[in-house]
């Protein structure tokens, strides 16, 4: 019996995949006990540690921006100048995809435990 595309399967008839977006598929739920349900039911045991995370990380940035705000470009040779800001571009690209992805799975668990 072929239920067709709409009964959760990703592939049409003629094999191909149906075109469906991430947001989509993030939105559902997974199947129970499958590798997906088991990974985010452990991740999120850890919620607490990773909301610690993110304010680690937000106080960092905000120190960053502290940082570029506060300290007159006067006041080191424009040597260290560049090299401060090179530091500082480091910190960003460090720090920024760190708090987007943790924001991501606390996001994750948030939705998984409201649809518990």
């Amino acid at each position: 019996m072929d239920d067709g595309p709409e009964a959760g399967s990703d592939r049409g008839e003629s094999g191909v995949a149906t075109r469906r977006s991430l947001l989509d598929r993030l939105g559902e739920a997974p199947p129970p006990d499958s590798t997906r349900e088991r990974f985010w039911n452990t991740v999120c045991r850890f919620a607490p540690f990773f909301y610690l995370l993110l304010l680690v990380v937000t106080v960092f940035l905000i120190m960053n921006v502290l940082v570029l705000a506060l300290v007159p470009g006067a006041s080191v040779s424009p040597g260290t100048q560049q090299g401060s800001l090179v530091v500082v571009g480091i910190n960003f690209a460090l720090l920024g995809p760190t708090a987007l992805g943790v924001g991501f799975v606390l996001w994750r668990c948030q939705r998984l435990s409201a649809s518990n």
